[in-house]
């Protein structure tokens, strides 16, 4: 590499800097995964997760997407996610 085009990466570098996504990436992986466990710590049964890692939230470019199988809901489920959102019951009022 010559003189000249070291001085034109390095000028590119100040207007685009090189890296800066996977810089940003990690902090917000960083933070999710705190905000996790954090969630999980106070909302879950004690083992029955796994805590994650900043890894687990980092975008994995050119890595073929892995399906899983989904799950069908039954109306119990379902009705047990809907009071969470909409706060306990009053029967009997």
């Amino acid at each position: 590499m010559t003189g000249t085009q070291l001085a034109e990466w390095e000028a590119y570098n100040l207007l685009e800097p090189i890296g800066r996504e996977w810089q940003e990436d990690l902090r917000l992986a960083r933070t999710l995964s705190f905000l996790e466990n954090m969630f999980l710590s106070a909302l879950a049964k004690k083992g029955t997760y796994k805590a994650s890692t900043p890894a687990d939230f980092m975008p994995r470019w050119g890595e073929p997407i892995k399906k899983t199988k989904e799950k069908k809901q039954s109306a119990e489920d379902m009705k047990i996610v809907l009071s969470g959102f909409l706060g306990p019951s009053k029967k009997g009022k």
